[in-house]
């Protein structure tokens, strides 16, 4: 298992919220270990959707939504690289 680094809490707080308050209870995570830097992908399907909310998203769509979290190299994380 690979872990993915440096993921704004901040973000995925915010993230997760907007999605708990338009219906969503549940997520599957996934993330890439890229050279740039790290992602967090957050996908669901409608049956992670109360039945209540399902009208707050398209019905004619064959992919889960997903969202991307992509982390930042700082400064610092530069010059430790170099």
């Amino acid at each position: 298992m690979e872990i993915v680094k440096k993921i704004s809490v901040e973000a995925i707080l915010e993230i997760f919220e907007q999605l708990y308050h338009s219906g969503v209870d549940y997520v599957d995570l996934s993330g890439e270990i890229k050279q740039e830097s790290d992602v967090l992908h957050i996908t669901f399907t409608k049956e992670y959707i109360d039945p209540e909310f399902l009208e707050n998203f398209e019905e004619d769509t064959e992919q889960s939504p997903s969202i991307s979290i992509r982390s930042k190299l700082t400064d610092d994380d530069i010059s430790k690289l170099i």
